[in-house]
């Protein structure tokens, strides 16, 4: 919660940092995951950090298949 509403409030570093640490820990492929992973991408894009942003998404996606 508290990452995405740094996201919000446009701290896009300190909500990488809480969304990325969360995202280590939440591995369960629920609705929940699918919300922050897509918000953690967001971060990094609003840092101009698209290869990571869209790194991110697209491991976790094929690593689900």
């Amino acid at each position: 919660m508290a990452g995405s509403c740094y996201l919000f409030l446009g701290e896009v570093r300190k909500a990488e940092h809480i969304l990325e640490t969360t995202a280590a820990q939440l591995r369960d492929r629920s609705k929940s995951e699918a919300i922050l992973l897509g918000n953690l991408s967001l971060a990094r894009l609003r840092q101009g950090k698209v290869d990571e942003a869209a790194g991110r998404c697209t491991k976790r996606w094929t690593s689900s298949s």
